[in-house]
């Protein structure tokens, strides 16, 4: 039998290596594409098939949740703004400020509060329970999954 040479060697070896090193690569990008509300990405993905009453809410740039980016029904036919903020220029993990106000009576005084997800606030007429809630790396692209029902007066 014949001993392999040096250079067969060496070649095995820097075969090895560069099947670990892309194995490596292959890893470190599926891993850090955006997921379930994780910090990695650009955006949230987008909110796909779902029931009528599932809507996405943006968060408001400029920080002012009385901006409505959502609407919802009241079961009289008439409807209110919804509204969400970050919790702060440091935004807290899963956390996030829901404002829900009137959509004809814009002096009328609007339900804003800290919310996280699975948690239901029950404000001027109608129900929302909160879905997901998706911190991205840039918090400007922040956004909350929201479930909005009715509520019979």
């Amino acid at each position: 039998m014949r001993r392999p040479s040096r250079r067969g060697l060496i070649a095995a070896v820097a075969g090895l290596v560069a099947v670990c090193v892309v194995a490596v690569v292959v890893a470190v990008v599926v891993h850090s594409r955006p997921g379930d509300g994780d910090a990695g990405g650009g955006t949230p993905p987008p909110l796909g098939a779902h029931a009528a009453d599932i809507q996405r809410l943006r968060v408001v740039p400029d920080g002012n949740p009385s901006r409505p980016t959502g609407y919802a029904r009241r079961a009289d036919g008439t409807s209110v703004a919804l509204g969400v903020q970050n919790t702060g220029s440091k935004p807290t993990p899963q956390r996030a400020i829901l404002m829900i106000r009137d959509d004809r009576d814009t002096s009328a005084p609007a339900k804003v509060q800290v919310v996280r997800p699975g948690q239901t606030v029950t404000a001027l007429g109608v129900r929302v329970r909160v879905l997901r809630i998706w911190q991205m790396s840039d918090p400007d692209h922040n956004a909350i999954d929201i479930q909005v029902d009715p509520v019979a007066s």
